[in-house]
């Protein structure tokens, strides 16, 4: 039986559909330390390489378009580039959520 291998983007749509089912408070830092985590596990586990590079990339490339679309230079995480420019995390995680599906968009 093959085994199906949840992905980051797979993840995030389902936070996004019910957070507290996840998160304790809604917020970007729970979230990103939810994703770290995540991303953690699935690579101690993962049997296959590319898992680690293919959400790495995933997020790499979202850390990227983020920091393009608000003019940063550096290497901040999307998630201290959003909390800088929004008015609190749970603000932040919204924006989050409305700038992934752009970024979705975008790439696919």
């Amino acid at each position: 039986m093959k085994e199906e291998r949840l992905k980051i983007a797979e993840l995030i749509r389902m936070i996004r559909r019910q957070p507290l089912m996840y998160l304790t408070n809604y917020s970007i830092k729970e979230f990103c330390a939810f994703l770290a985590g995540f991303n953690c596990c699935k690579i101690i586990i993962s049997e296959s390489p590319e898992y680690k590079s293919n959400n790495d990339l995933t997020l790499s490339y979202f850390r990227d378009w983020v920091a393009e679309k608000y003019d940063v230079e550096g290497r901040h995480s999307w998630m201290s580039i959003l909390l800088f420019f929004h008015i609190n995390e749970s603000h932040a995680l919204d924006k989050f959520f409305e700038l992934w599906d752009e970024f979705l968009t975008e790439h696919e």
